[in-house]
Order: C-alpha cells, then structure tokens, then sequence
C-alpha cells in the first residue's frame, strides 16, 4: 500500500526537488500561495504550510507581500526533515485485510491521535521482511513525528529497530516484545486468552488437544505466549502426556515458495491451499492419539481447518472441535460459529498512539514499560463435548 500524505507534504516536496535538482536556482521566484493552490487544487492554506515548511529547512526566503524566492542547493546538504515535524504519525501493520480485526488499530490510534491533533499515515509491509525494512528506514527521515510498529517477527530487521530507537525518534510496538527496546510496548494477554481456550476444551471433556501453528514458536512473542497458554492449560488439567504441536510454517514454505495471497483470505477459491490443508488435517489425526480437539494460533488457521474438514468429510464439532484467537468479523458469520478469542484491537492502537504522543511531547521517555491488555473466550458452536 503506498504511503499516504497530505496534499501540503506532496507540493513540499515537489518543491523541494525542484530546488535541491537545480531547477529553482537561487533567486528563482516560486509559485504563489495562489497559483499553488490553483496547481493542486487545494486552500491557501495547505499552500501556505507547504512554503513555510521549506523556509524552516531553509530553502526559501519568503518576503512582504507572501512572494517566495529560492535559497538554491545548499552546499551542505540540507537536513532531510524539516526542523518543524509535521503534525503525523505513522502506523506500519503487516496487513490491513478489512476481513480481520486489524483494521480496529487503525481506528484506534487514529481516534487518540485526532484527539491531540495528530493524522495517522498506514504503511502495510504484507509481511514481507524487505519491505518492512525499506519503510523502517524511511520512517526516521520521514515527515512523521513518530511511528507505532507491529513488526513480522520479533527477530528480524533488529538492527534497523535497534537504529530508530538510538536515533531517539519515537517509537511504539504492539503485538510483540522486542528484546533491548526502551520504548513503550502495547501487547494482548495471549498466554491467559490461549489458557482459557483450552480450560474450555477440557471443560467440554476433551483431554487429546493439539495446538496447530503456521509460525515457527521462534518468530514471534504472540506465538510463544500463546501456545505456552496451551501447555499451561494441559498441565494443570494433568494431560501433559498429551501435549502436542504441529507447526506447519515450513510445510507452507515449501507448497508456495512464492507466497500465497489467499492465506488471510479463508474464502478464497485456492484449490492447491485447500488441498494443502487437507494434507495437514490428515497429518494431525492420523496419529496414535488422534486429537479430538484442535487450538489453533488464529482464526485463519482454525477456519482454513474447517474447510479443509468440511472437504474430508470430518463433522465440526462432532468429530473435532476447534478454537481459534483473534475474533475476526468472519468467526461469527461462519456456517459453524468459530468458538475463539478475542482481542482487543482497539484499544490497542489507542493506547499505543497516546504512549507515543505523549512521548512525542515529552511528556516522558522510554522506559521499556510493557502494557498488556485483557483478552476474552468468546463460546460458539465450533467446540463442544467429543464423541
């Protein structure tokens, strides 16, 4: 998804480059505030603010009578940020799918930043690694004032994290602890709201639960803290014989090298991922101590099982019972009701964008605080007594 400005930040920056290019040497008149605002269609004020943002860097020298004039390429290169930050922050997600519950971040922060007279940019990574790093990058010479990261993993791009942070430009995380951040990290219980998922299996009398994943336990907090609510649960229901894993992470790799866009997709016709799902449906009852009951990471994952039972003939709940994590908008629209877990997105992203703003401001400075935020067992019909 590209970036989204302003339409002031877009006339500055033009200028800007026309400038810096040569192609406003010194001395050059530049447009005015009217003649901008007839360009692009926009109030004198937007391009009023555009030009005042190039003569805090230093660009422009502007005169009595509003009339501009270019300053030339400085020798020295000019700082890249103007020294007045303009009033934005940014919220980079690893995906925006209006089908998940992702999209209430956004609604979030942005109604706690409008509150305190912030906008809030979205940059969307599609959880590919390159990409979040390239917007890292770009964000501490950015036109933000700061920036809320829910990350991939809580292992990758490290050092382009570790860089903001000491460059002290304001961060927020959410979803993820990062070791060795300051800054203040904004998570959902997923070790009580995974333990309570399986307290509820095993109320409903289940007692061979396995826990089925498509990320490595390695990549990410969320995911560790979720499936250690898993093994807490057996344990102190004594079934820690029964204790199992399926991580399917690289068994996904291998079937779509190339990714698969229909993974957060869980209606899409993809019949090679229905088919792949089918294979690991298989894989996880045709064992031994074939499961009664599935914990799925996500709502994906324990809706993707769903279809994949509904193709190999396996009656949910009667024959498996599923749970998944997320509550997203599908989980109570499906044909069998998703019994799963619900975070809260939310406030989520309004408590990250009042910790950064408040930093932004001042107001304090990072402290490594974690906040974590309760999340809730939402019973459907997807898990009920085995057979």
């Amino acid at each position: 998804m590209p970036k989204r400005v302003h339409m002031y930040v877009t006339i500055f920056l033009e200028l800007k480059e026309r400038i810096l290019g040569g192609g406003l040497p010194k001395g050059a008149k530049l447009p005015s505030e009217a003649e901008l605002s007839e360009q692009y269609a926009v109030s004198r004020i937007t391009s009023r603010r555009a030009l005042n943002e190039l003569v805090e860097i230093g660009l422009i020298t502007r005169v009595k009578g509003a009339v501009s004039f270019s300053n030339g390429a400085p020798e020295v290169p000019v700082d890249p940020r103007p020294k007045k930050r303009l009033p934005v922050i940014t919220l980079m997600m690893p995906f925006a799918s209006q089908l998940g519950r992702s999209v209430d971040l956004f609604h979030g922060s942005r109604e706690m930043a409008e509150s305190r007279g912030y906008m809030v940019n979205l940059l969307v990574t599609e959880r590919d690694f390159a990409k979040e790093r390239e917007y890292l990058q770009s964000e501490m010479h950015s036109y933000a004032e700061g920036v809320i990261i829910y990350p991939i993993s809580d292992v990758q791009n490290l050092d382009i994290l570790y860089e903001i942070e000491l460059s002290g430009f304001p961060i927020a995380l959410v979803d993820k602890r990062v070791e060795g951040i300051r800054s203040t990290t904004i998570l959902s219980d997923n070790l009580g709201g995974s333990q309570a998922a399986v307290r509820h299996l095993v109320e409903l009398g289940h007692r061979r639960i396995v826990f089925v994943t498509d990320m490595p336990l390695g990549a990410a907090s969320s995911i560790r803290d979720r499936f250690l609510g898993y093994s807490r649960a057996m344990a102190e229901a004594g079934l820690m014989d029964h204790l199992r894993i399926v991580d399917y992470s690289e068994a996904l790799r291998l079937a779509f090298p190339t990714g698969v866009e229909a993974i957060d997709r869980p209606f899409a016709t993809n019949e090679a991922l229905i088919d792949f799902f089918r294979h690991i449906l298989r894989q996880i009852r045709e064992t031994a101590s074939c499961p009664s009951a599935v914990c799925a990471v996500n709502d994906y994952v324990a809706i993707h099982l769903m279809r994949a039972a509904a193709a190999e003939g396996i009656a949910i709940p009667n024959e498996l019972s599923l749970t998944g994590f997320d509550n997203i908008e599908l989980a109570a629209e499906l044909p069998i009701p998703l019994t799963t877990v619900e975070q809260d997105f939310f406030s989520i992203g309004y408590r990250a964008a009042e910790h950064l703003i408040d930093q932004i401001e001042g107001k304090h400075a990072p402290s490594g605080e974690i906040i974590t935020l309760p999340t809730r067992l939402i019973p459907r019909k997807s898990a009920r007594p085995p057979a």
